[in-house]
């Protein structure tokens, strides 16, 4: 289907901005936790010796639409500094 993932993205959307619900979010946050952990290791296999520099993203458009970008950033922002916090020799 050419617009299954758009349509869920939309989904999501509505979902949040008429009754708060972000429970979809939890799913793509967990999925992005595993794949961010399977990127990092994948890089190290290939350069044991590699420095990895990793940042939080920062919002700067507000509009309707940004109110759940703001909440996927949090999420975002989160993921990146636990990984941090808990592989403190892994990133720069």
């Amino acid at each position: 289907m050419r617009y299954g993932k758009s349509s869920r993205i939309i989904n999501i959307i509505l979902r949040f901005l008429f009754h708060g619900d972000d429970s979809a979010l939890d799913e793509i946050e967990a999925r992005s936790a595993e794949n961010y952990k399977k990127i990092i290791d994948t890089i190290y296999e290939l350069n044991p010796d590699v420095t990895i520099v990793a940042q939080t993203l920062y919002q700067a458009w507000y509009g309707l639409g940004g109110i759940i970008y703001k909440n996927m950033l949090k999420r975002i922002n989160k993921m990146v500094t636990d990984y941090k916090e808990q592989n403190p020799d892994e990133l720069a």
